[in-house]
């Protein structure tokens, strides 16, 4: 992992609950955790990858919500005009330290452009969804 991300910060991104709503389930996916419904879910929308995305908070540093709503629109915008398969969702700290991040869940989305898009929104790390659907977080910087 870089040195220049502190441990405990790829820890808690390693203990994030990813949450998502699509065609009426509610999934989390976890790191290193393979994830059926996810699984499933891509074979029927016709994908075998996916990312888990938010421009909330860049480089994981606390902005204002303004902000966030914002950067979080033009991620919107960006991942639409790539796929029609974007689903809202969260990243959620099971331990209650931090509020949940407002994130998108997009099929389609290979590896090169799941960094791709985690460096043009400032974001630390993505998490990407291959054809195994286990989770990996990719650190983008």
């Amino acid at each position: 992992m870089p040195d220049d991300i502190a441990p405990e910060k790829l820890s808690a991104y390693l203990e994030t609950h990813f949450r998502y709503s699509a065609l009426g389930q509610d999934i989390t996916l976890r790191i290193g955790q393979h994830s059926p419904e996810t699984q499933l879910l891509a074979r029927k929308l016709g994908h075998d990858c996916a990312v888990f995305i938010t421009a909330y908070n860049p480089m994981g540093t606390a902005c204002p919500a303004a902000d966030n709503i914002a950067a979080n629109r033009r991620l919107a915008d960006r991942l639409i005009g790539m796929t029609p398969h974007v689903f809202d969702g969260a990243g959620h700290d099971p331990s209650g330290d931090w509020e949940a991040e407002l994130s998108f869940m997009a099929f389609g989305v290979g590896r090169a452009l799941a960094i791709t898009l985690g460096t043009e929104f400032s974001q630390d790390a993505v998490v990407w969804v291959g054809a195994d659907a286990i989770p990996e977080l990719l650190v983008t910087r």
